[in-house]
């Protein structure tokens, strides 16, 4: 499932044709050693992963567009700082 998803990657040139890919965690068990419930309970665990995200991306979205045209810098700092808060960093404060 790994070598489909970075090979569609590469193809679709999201990555480096060249890009390796990386080991899996130990502490992530392969998908084939989970029992059928396990299996049922992870998808949809990632269901319900994909749903927030595609809900997140389109909200995001509607912020742009309600910003209007904004320059690169401000889109940059938009986006930056989304990503910050999903880390739990606090720009501002390491801003100075």
């Amino acid at each position: 499932m790994r070598e489909d998803s970075l090979a569609r990657q590469k193809a679709a040139g999201i990555v480096p044709v060249d890009t390796a890919l990386t080991p899996r965690p130990k502490e992530i068990p392969a998908w084939s050693s989970l029992s059928p419930d396990e299996q049922r309970v992870y998808a949809h665990m990632m269901e319900v992963f994909a749903g927030m995200l595609a809900y997140q991306d389109d909200q995001i979205g509607t912020v742009l567009d309600e910003l209007g045209v904004l320059d690169e810098a401000t889109e940059a700092s938009v986006f930056a700082g989304t990503a910050a808060r999903w880390y739990g960093l606090d720009l501002a404060r390491l801003r100075g």
